[in-house]
């Protein structure tokens, strides 16, 4: 009868933890790859960082100029 009270006791704290409210919603992060965008589109994918430029690939490609960088090539 204990063994089985445990058991019980057991499984309804793993239901509590999936019936949370909170399960599921993305939570914003403050680090990682989530939590960095490009400052001239809001686009997340294809972030370029090197020099704090915090810009896109796209959006790097029509202002490189703009910003200073020269093409050798």
């Amino acid at each position: 009868a204990a063994a089985s009270n445990l058991i019980e006791e057991e499984q309804k704290k793993k239901r509590k933890r999936w019936d949370t409210p909170t399960f599921g919603i993305r939570i914003p992060s403050s680090y990682g790859p989530g939590s960095r965008t490009c400052r001239v589109c809001g686009n997340p994918h294809g972030l370029i960082r090197k020099y704090g430029l915090m810009c896109c690939r796209q959006c790097f490609r029509s202002n490189a100029k703009e910003i200073g960088f020269i093409k050798y090539r």
